[in-house]
C-alpha cells in the first residue's frame, strides 16, 4: 500500500461528465509520485459500480467506497478519512481538474518538502502588501493590475525552475514549451495579425465586433493545439 491516497468524489446526481473530465486531466498529471486511487461513489443505488462509470475508470487502478447522498461533501470525507489508514491523503471534489498550476504545489506536498510554498508565500505577502497599497494609491486598477502579473510571474519563472531542480526534472522545459509556449506563441500571432489587419477607421460596433472575434479565434486556436482541450472540440 502507499502511504499516499488520492480520494475523488462521483456523484451520481452530477451523471458521468464531471467523471469523465477529472480522468482526462488525473490521466495527464499523476503527480510523479506513488499513490493509490479510491473513488467515492455518493448516491448509487445498489451499491455497485454503473456499467457507464465501470467503463471510464477501466484503465485506472482503483477502489471504490460507497456513501448515501446526504450532507455536504466534506461530510463524505469524514466519514471515509475514518475508514483510511493512509498518512497523506488527498480530496477531491466532483469538479476537480488537475491542472499544471496546481500540479506543483500538490507534488511538494506528497515529497513531504513544504519549505519552498511556505517561503515563496511569506515572500509574497511581504511584497505584495506594501506593493498592492503604494501602486493602487499611484495608478488605481492598473497598478493593481501589474502586482497580480508580477506575483504570478515569479511563480512562473522562480518556484517552477527551483522546484524542478530537484523534483521531475525532465519535465519543466516540456511543460514550458508545450503547455505554455506553443498556445502562448498561436495567441500573440492572432493579436499581432489582428493589429495589422484592423481597419484604422471604423464604427465602435465594428471595432468591438473585431476584438471580441480575434478573441474568440485566438482561444479556440490555442485549445485546438493542446491535446487534452483538443478533445472538447
Amino acid at each position: 500500500m502507499a502511504s499516499i491516497c488520492v480520494v475523488h468524489l462521483v456523484r451520481a446526481k452530477n451523471g458521468i461528465q464531471p467523471l469523465r473530465r477529472f480522468l482526462e486531466t488525473y490521466g495527464r498529471n499523476r503527480g510523479g509520485v506513488d499513490h493509490d486511487f479510491l473513488i467515492i461513489f455518493k448516491g448509487f443505488p445498489g451499491r455497485k459500480e454503473p456499467a457507464a462509470f465501470e467503463q471510464q475508470l477501466a484503465d485506472h487502478a482503483h477502489r471504490s467506497i460507497f456513501v448515501g447522498d446526504f450532507g455536504y461533501h466534506v461530510t463524505s470525507y469524514l466519514e471515509v478519512a475514518r475508514a483510511l489508514e493512509y498518512p497523506y491523503v488527498c480530496f477531491l471534489n466532483s469538479y476537480s481538474l488537475i491542472l499544471d498550476m496546481t500540479v506543483p504545489f500538490t507534488l511538494q506536498l506528497a515529497y513531504g518538502w513544504i519549505k519552498l510554498s511556505l517561503l515563496k508565500n511569506v515572500i509574497a505577502v511581504i511584497v505584495r502588501v506594501p506593493s498592492l497599497i503604494w501602486l493602487t494609491n499611484h495608478y488605481g486598477a492598473i497598478g493593481a493590475t501589474c502586482v497580480w502579473m508580477l506575483l504570478n510571474g515569479g511563480y512562473f519563472l522562480i518556484e517552477i525552475p527551483i522546484m524542478h531542480r530537484r523534483l521531475l526534472k525532465p519535465e519543466m522545459w516540456r511543460w514550458y514549451f508545450q503547455e505554455i509556449g506553443k498556445p502562448l506563441l498561436i495567441i500573440l500571432g492572432i493579436i499581432v495579425c489582428s493589429h495589422v489587419l484592423m481597419p484604422s477607421v471604423a464604427s465602435p460596433t465594428f471595432l468591438l465586433t473585431w476584438i471580441v472575434l480575434t478573441v474568440l479565434i485566438a482561444a479556440v486556436l490555442a485549445n485546438l493545439a493542446m491535446p487534452f482541450t483538443r478533445e472538447w472540440f
